[in-house]
């Protein structure tokens, strides 16, 4: 489910584009993709804005950003979405075999709620000596 998504499927046509490029077609198509999301999430059809190419407005915090900076953060999260060579999604029970198997004691699996509602995947091991 994770692999359906814009992210992972214009990837391999956008890490064969200059970082300049990707960033320039970005900035000069945010305005209509900002308000295509918007409308999609007014209407209650939140889980198509997955197949935007945009980052999903809804984890840019609400932190006092006026219209500029707003507009800015979605151009770089996005510019980050697409950039990468490698993005490997893995489950949490994948990587805490893997540190187990390399020698770490896991203190922590799951996940953790941070700023504004937001929740990360989180595992912290300790090298064993």
């Amino acid at each position: 489910w994770t692999k359906i998504h814009a992210k992972y499927l214009f990837r391999p046509w956008a890490k064969r584009m200059s970082h300049e490029k990707l960033h320039d077609l970005i900035r000069s198509n945010i305005n209509w993709l900002i308000k295509v999301s918007t409308l999609l999430s007014r209407f209650g059809l939140s889980a198509l804005t997955r197949f935007l190419p945009l980052v999903d407005l809804r984890t840019i915090p609400n932190v006092g950003l006026n219209e500029f900076q707003y507009r800015e953060w979605v151009v770089l999260d996005t510019f980050d979405m697409f950039s990468p060579e490698h993005d490997h999604p893995q489950r949490i029970s994948d990587v805490v075999a893997m540190f187990s198997s390399n020698g770490a004691n896991v203190t922590f699996a799951g996940f953790v709620q941070y700023g504004y509602g937001f929740r990360a995947a989180v595992v912290r091991a300790v090298k064993r000596l």
